[in-house]
């Protein structure tokens, strides 16, 4: 494995890769983030004490040891006091690390180190605007190490060291104030290593010291700078350097640190790098430490990292080398506030590759670069909750980010563009930011109104879809054409993008073009140019992040659909008998389309058409149609079933057809009753689409309006869906309990949905809320909050059988499933579902044979379900509802999703400590015995012994003897025995117990 992992570190140092480096990049979000989930369980939140004091100043005198691999810290910090009566001072770091003593103004103190956050008590009260001193004297190894924070590594055989902190690793290494919004000042660094060693870390190389075979370097950074850029990177190695010489004759060093068999090959990828440096002064401003350095420290790592002054580099490549250069100006100069605004520093930077390549090739090098980068999926720039989202996802914190900037470029010009960038540069040189403070800067430059766009672009998802279709005519002047068209956005769910959207017109004589304000779903276009129109291109130089199709045939959409009585009074249903006159509008989104005909149809054996086709004749580009003075007469049948008919409205035309239009008239009364008990949250509004995907008929309950629906009304429908939302503290009341006690007693059929039932009635209830939960839901509940994202139906139960659901895929939920947890059933109730990956009860049915009554009951809210398909959360319902009707008519057992014969599955786990969970089906109603067995065949546990109903079944052992002893480790038997008509006699699994 050591030589595998060495030819991989050897293929990425030597990829070199050129335009564009998205591998280079993607490598570099995806190691930061890597770090993020390893710190996630460490408090990232900035404290109310840390924001009570200032940092000044940081001193760090380090000894990492390269034997023991052992950091011993000693890390002062001096700071001022924002508020009166300051009496302690709160640090970030981990608790691995051991405090050996601490200091408050030069004297020792009393400390606290719990949940990773080191508390200094002062001895006297700090007043607002004074000065104090801290001193922290520590050991210890620095947790992630080796891919992390700090890394103890080698290479070639070589010690190597080496530190990447973003976003909050500085914690795992030196004892700080560790969030972006407070910069130090200055820092001092001295580090101590063995006399072999090299040290490159952030700022000026002011002094090296030998003595009895080490040597201690002292750097020292004289510009402000966040914890994160705090660097080290420490090998053997051999150095060169080149100089940048700025516009007034400054000159620096640029300081090169490479690994032992790279140098020539360093040395050819850096050559640029003070050309890149001259091309980012010119555009942004002054490199803006030019009083100390810039340079690469070479690092055991496939990206870069933008430590100040010295950026470590894992692989070469000009892109790559542009990127991190150019964050010495977007990151470290100018830094975010805070992670929800990181794309102002990977965004510039991503853009400045860009920039670097339209410098040196010109602007097709500029597109092709942004082409690359080009991401029109789901997900916000801005990283709303950074303790749980992917803060360095590339897609959308590089690459559209970095998009967001090449457009604005293009909206307000390219030298406004320029101009704020150049402004942003000398108004928040050496501060922190965020997106509202860059945005009021942008305005205030271009004298716009930015509001929309940084909203749409920064804190919405998406991207615009357009489709268009154009045609021309002769204009009144000679040798003049009008060009005529509609622009559309069809990005759904996501909304409208307003945009200054280019138009070319080709014509014989000319190029022109054209803008369009688009700010409308749906925009008609209408220009005049010289010479016959030949193509027309929509933003064809690429200045939009955009897909974009262009119609070149008829294209038919229908608007509306309405259902009336004969006097064109609107129908909410039909009654079986009865006719209903059925109009819509058609429009035609396409090219001009001729003997157009539309046609209605229907397969359902309770709707009878009595008219069912239309001729239209020709339509034109943007042509609309109605028919209400011929509209579609349809009839429900005498004996129709109360139901949803579904019908099509298809548009024919020569040369071809459109896709049909389906909708929907509800025929009778409705047959399901969805009552919504959310606490009056809104999730009533994912229901309606389920119940139509499902093809249910539903009247809709709401308990925060209504109050709680009179038992008739509950019996009035044939199904009840009863859903709660992600309420946690007024789910199922008293009266509300009696309500559905007495529906199921009555055979009624009831789904309920939510994802803390239990948590209330058991957790937080009392004995009747536990005994409903027990003895009329047929449930058990654990605390544990479970962080699965997935249910599976179990195979064969006729609810969950086929099902899979997905709580984050690319559907349009609720995400509120954020409180999920493990649902058990008590007997006769029997599992139908579980969570993946854990594999806990997700959800469980119940089946009355005296009353009739049948229950499902899911741990989750249908609401939240995104995946994977569409339709999810109706299958779900619909399985449901047919599992209703199958007992209705006594199909259960004749059901063709369900098992014919005895079926006992392989327990889970297996093998297992100390319990697991066997799962068998009944065949039919019949007396069970569940025995499990040691190697020697001797009985050691009996689960159950009595009546049981037809179905599937899951019970636990506990690994417990009946005399409650433990059982030791080995081999089990579990056999299942029968006294049945069928004579199925017993049948055995083998198990295994470690302990």
């Amino acid at each position: 494995m050591r030589y595998l992992l060495m030819f991989l570190f050897v293929s990425t140092l030597l990829a070199d890769e050129q335009q564009p480096s998205i591998a280079h990049l993607i490598a570099e979000s995806e190691a930061k983030q890597a770090l993020v989930e390893r710190i996630r369980r460490a408090d990232i939140q900035v404290t109310d004490n840390q924001m009570s004091y200032d940092v000044i100043f940081y001193h760090l005198d380090l000894f990492p040891d390269v034997s023991s691999k052992i950091l011993y810290g000693d890390v002062s910090m001096r700071a001022v006091a924002l508020k009166n009566g300051l009496e302690k001072a709160e640090l970030d770091f981990l608790n691995n690390m051991v405090v050996d003593s601490v200091f408050f103004n030069g004297q020792p103190t009393s400390f606290e180190h719990v949940n990773n956050l080191l508390t200094i008590n002062f001895d006297q009260v700090v007043g607002k605007n004074s000065q104090f001193t801290t001193r922290v004297v520590y050991h210890g190894k620095p947790s992630q190490s080796g891919f992390g924070a700090f890394g103890f590594d080698t290479h070639f055989g070589k010690p190597m060291i080496w530190t990447l902190s973003e976003p909050f690793g500085a914690r795992n290494w030196w004892p700080c104030k560790d969030a972006p919004i407070d910069k130090a000042d200055s820092v001092d660094i001295r580090v101590k290593v063995r006399s072999d060693l090299i040290v490159a870390s952030n700022g000026n190389l002011v002094d090296v010291s030998e003595k009895n075979g080490f040597k201690t370097y002292f750097w020292q950074e004289r510009y402000p700078i966040v914890t994160y850029l705090v660097s080290l990177a420490i090998y053997p190695y051999s150095t060169y350097s080149d100089w940048y010489v700025s516009a007034n004759s400054d000159s620096m060093e640029v300081q090169f640190y490479v690994l032992d068999g790279y140098m020539s090959y360093a040395k050819q990828q850096n050559a640029k790098t003070v050309s890149m440096i001259e091309t980012f002064s010119n555009i942004f401003g002054e490199y803006p430490f030019i009083k100390e350095k810039y340079g690469h420290a070479q690092f055991l790592w496939g990206g870069g990292m933008e430590h100040q002054t010295i950026t470590s580099l894992g692989g070469y490549g000009e892109g790559l080398i542009a990127h991190e250069l150019s964050h010495q100006w977007w990151g470290d100069m100018v830094t975010c506030e805070d992670f929800h605004h990181i794309w102002l520093n990977e965004g510039f930077a991503t853009y400045s590759e860009a920039l670097w390549w339209e410098s040196r090739s010109g602007e097709a090098a500029l597109h092709q670069d942004m082409a690359a980068k080009a991401y029109l999926g789901d997900g916000t720039i801005y990283v709303e909750n950074p303790l749980t989202d992917n803060i360095f996802y590339y897609q959308t914190t590089y690459a559209k980010a970095a998009w967001v900037l090449h457009m604005l470029r293009h909206v307000v010009g390219d030298d406004i563009f320029f101009d704020m960038l150049k402004t942003y540069y000398h108004d928040f040189k050496f501060k922190t930011v965020n997106t509202d403070q860059f945005r009021a800067l942008c305005e205030s430059v271009s004298g716009l109104d930015l509001e929309s766009y940084f909203d749409q672009w920064i804190y919405k998802s998406g991207a615009p879809f357009y489709e268009y279709v154009w045609w021309h005519e002769k204009a009144d002047s000679e040798d003049e054409w009008r060009v005529m068209g509609v622009l559309r956005q069809v990005q759904y769910p996501h909304p409208v993008f307003e945009m200054p959207v280019d138009i070319q017109i080709k014509t014989k004589r000319q190029e022109t073009t054209v803008v369009l304000q688009n700010n409308q779903r749906e925009q008609p276009f209408e220009f005049v140019v010289k010479g016959e129109p030949e193509t027309v291109h929509i933003d064809k130089n690429n200045w939009i992040l955009k897909r974009v199709s262009q119609i070149s045939e008829p294209y038919f959409t229908v608007r509306t659909v309405s259902v009336t009585d004969d006097k064109s009074r609107p129908l909410s249903a039909i009654a079986p008998g009865t006719t209903a006159h059925i109009t819509f509008s058609l429009q035609n989104m396409g090219t001009t389309a001729t003997n157009v005909t539309v046609r209605l149809s229907t397969d359902d054996a309770d709707i009878q058409l009595n008219t069912s086709r239309i001729d239209v004749g020709e339509m034109r580009p943007s042509g609309e149609f109605t028919n209400l003075d011929q509209p579609f007469i349809v009839q429900a049948t005498e004996d129709a079933r109360d139901h949803l008919a579904f019908l099509q409205i298809s548009v024919e035309y020569s040369g071809g057809a459109s896709l049909p239009h389906e909708f929907y008239i509800p025929i009778g009364s409705p047959t399901l009753l969805i009552v919504d008990d959310d606490a009056g949250a809104d999730y009533e509004k994912y229901y309606p689409s389920i119940a139509v995907q499902g093809r249910q008929f539903a009247s809709f309950w709401t308990v925060a309006q209504q109050g709680i629906p009179p038992l008739d009304t509950l019996q009035s429908v044939q199904h009840v869906l009863w859903f709660t939302g992600d309420d946690s503290v007024s789910t199922f009341t008293r009266e509300e309990q009696t309500l559905v006690a007495d529906y199921l007693s009555g055979g009624g059929h009831l789904l309920i949905s939510g994802q803390s039932i239990g948590y209330d009635l058991v957790e937080d209830g009392d004995e009747q809320d536990v005994s409903f939960y027990h003895n009329v839901l047929f449930a058990d509940y654990k605390p544990d909050i479970i962080s699965d994202i997935a249910v599976v139906g179990l195979p064969g139960d006729p609810v969950g059988d086929g099902l899979t659901i997905r709580f984050e895929d690319l559907g349009d939920g609720a995400g509120n499933q954020n409180r999920l947890r493990e649902l058990l059933p008590v007997e006769p109730a029997v599992q139908s579902f579980f969570f993946l990956p854990s594999r806990k009860s997700a959800g469980i049915r119940y089946a009355d044979s005296v009353s009739g009554a049948r229950l499902v009951y899911v741990a989750f809210g249908l609401e939240g379900i995104e995946g994977p398909k569409e339709t999810s959360a109706a299958e779900l319902l619909s399985q449901s509802i047919q599992w209703f009707k199958q007992i209705d008519t006594n199909s259960q057992e004749n059901s063709s999703t369900l098992p014919t014969d005895f079926i006992i599955e392989q327990n889970y786990p297996n093998p297992f400590n100390p319990a697991t969970t066997i799962r068998f089906y009944n065949p039919e109603r019949n007396q069970v015995q569940v025995d499990i067995y040691n190697a020697l065949g001797q009985r050691v546990r009996t689960l159950h012994d009595g009546l049981l109903e037809t179905g599937w079944h899951v019970m636990s052992w506990n690994g417990q003897m009946d005399d409650e002893e433990s059982s030791a480790s080995g081999v089990y038997f579990v056999q299942v025995r029968t006294n049945s008509s069928n004579q199925y006699g017993s049948k055995t699994v083998k198990m295994l117990k470690l302990n």
